[in-house]
């Protein structure tokens, strides 16, 4: 009748929150209390699933089962967080190493690709081709067709001369290729003065060198020396572009 009050039950639905980076969650916005909910977890290429928990508002898990990639759980009364973690397939980094989040980074900004789907190759020396090709990755946000297209690029760039591109590169041939390719910064050559072997530096790398000094991307071993011939593996030479691009 006119005038007559509704008096069907309210219906709450609670609110699910998707955490997630590095791959999604497939899950809808609302539910009932004591509805069946059901999602899906799908990593970005290169990674895998790490962990995955659902939790209330007040931080209490909500027990979830898993079924051919199908997740289900009861919805509580309560507002709800599903929150995924994703892991790199590599098996030559754990998520604890000290480059890990170096190497996540290189990799998550297509700078730096793995040897294969399962390995980095973190241990093995950078290649004066491989610094080359992530240099032009960085610069053109473009990835070059092939090596012999970085080489082309970095040569035009002042970068290279393009010879012994399979040799590993030095710690001053990569400082100062990443050097040229930012323009040639000013650097305070005193920087130097600190480490025994500065005098070590060839001519054409002592500004590049000390720019890295000043900008924390190199720095010198416990025994007070820069090595500035000495060689780098992928997980540092990672750990360094993170270190100047990501700070």
């Amino acid at each position: 009748a006119e005038g007559k009050l509704d008096s069907s039950p309210v219906v709450i639905r609670y609110k699910v929150m998707a955490d997630a980076e590095n791959g999604t969650i497939n899950i809808g916005a609302r539910y009932r209390g004591s509805e069946t909910v059901t999602f899906t977890v799908t990593p970005d290429a290169g990674y895998v699933l790490k962990s995955l928990t659902v939790t209330r508002k007040s931080g209490a898990e909500v027990a979830f089962t898993e079924k051919d990639g199908i997740y289900t759980f009861k919805m509580p009364a309560s507002a709800v967080t599903v929150k995924a973690e994703f892991a790199l397939t590599f098996e030559d980094i754990e998520s604890d190493h000290p480059f890990y989040e170096a190497i996540e980074w290189a990799f998550r900004n297509n700078l730096m690709n793995g040897m294969s789907e399962t390995t980095f190759d973190r241990i093995n020396p950078i290649t004066r081709q491989q610094v080359w090709r992530v240099l032009a990755r960085l610069v053109t946000k473009e990835d070059p067709a092939d090596m012999s297209v970085a080489k082309d690029w970095a040569v035009a760039q002042g970068i290279t001369d393009g010879t012994n591109p399979g040799t590993a590169a030095t710690r001053e041939e990569f400082v100062t290729m990443l050097w040229t390719a930012y323009g040639k910064p000013a650097a305070d050559t005193s920087a130097l003065t600190a480490f025994s072997d500065a005098d070590a530096i060839s001519a054409d790398a002592i500004a590049a060198m000390a720019w890295a000094v000043e900008q924390g991307i190199v720095g010198g071993y416990e025994d007070g020396t820069l090595r500035p011939a000495a060689g780098a593996s992928r997980g540092a030479f990672a750990a360094i572009l993170f270190r100047y691009l990501a700070k």
